[in-house]
């Protein structure tokens, strides 16, 4: 009976051991998928970042090309509207001003 009852702390014992090595390996595989977690946040965040600045400079480079399409074709119809108006002059045609020297 003392034998079995020294065997039966034993294995407690033991067990005892095993679950502290089993609760500190979870432990520590948790802790490296913490910072793996941590990790890839980073790494979202610096994309995140990097894709805003990528917006604005496509934002602004649009505009700008826009702005200069505009200006050149708005440019060119005065031109031509000028060109026609000085070269057909009809009695009752109105003279329209259009980007003329010192106005564009």
């Amino acid at each position: 009976m003392c034998r079995r009852l020294d065997d039966d702390i034993r294995g407690v014992v033991r067990g005892q051991t095993n679950v502290g090595e089993d609760g500190r390996e979870a432990l520590e595989e948790a802790q490296r998928a913490i910072q793996d977690l941590f990790s890839k946040i980073k790494d979202i965040k610096d994309k995140a970042e990097k894709s805003e600045e990528m917006v604005s400079i496509i934002h602004m480079l649009w505009f700008t090309i826009i702005y200069i399409f505009v200006f050149r074709n708005l440019l060119i119809s005065c031109l031509v509207l000028n060109k026609i108006q000085n070269t057909y002059s009809w009695p009752y045609t109105p003279h329209i001003v259009c980007c003329q020297e010192n106005q564009c």
